[in-house]
């Protein structure tokens, strides 16, 4: 009885440069989500306690739209949005704990997730734009039996 499961081989060798770049882009984006967005002396505090749930969301739909090749005119928005909101997010950060001084030594940074969150979105924004050179389409997922020239 033949079945029509993919391999994660098979998904691996379908996949473009491009493609996996711009997923990579957002595996960055979802770690960052979880990792320390303000570090200080006393302990850190993760995204995932403001907006960090929101960036994860965005980072998991963006993977997923490029994992099965659907609608590819949302992908660089999505990797633009995370870009532009982990920058918003870093800004809000930086004034807030900017005032934060204790013997002339600031005692609150900008944590590395807020950096990874803007990495990962530009990156896949970046990429983004060729990672469905291959497809005509934007919603229905190419035909994976025709060979590529």
């Amino acid at each position: 009885m033949p079945t029509n499961r993919r391999t994660l081989g098979g998904f691996l060798e379908d996949l473009t440069v491009a493609a996996a770049t711009t997923g990579v882009g957002f595996v960055f984006a979802i770690i960052g989500s979880i990792g320390p967005w303000v570090s200080g002396p006393f302990g850190s505090q993760s995204g995932m306690n403001g907006d960090g749930k929101l960036t994860i969301a965005l980072a998991i739909i963006g993977l997923l739209l490029v994992a099965f090749e659907w609608a590819a005119m949302i992908v660089p928005a999505l990797g633009l949005g995370l870009a532009v909101l982990g920058g918003w997010q870093w800004h809000h950060i930086h004034s807030a704990v900017h005032n934060g001084v204790l013997f002339g030594v600031h005692v609150a940074s900008v944590g590395w997730g807020v950096y990874a969150v803007i990495a990962g979105g530009a990156l896949a924004f970046l990429t983004s734009f060729n990672s469905h050179k291959d497809s005509v389409h934007a919603i229905v997922p190419s035909n994976k039996g025709v060979p590529r020239r």
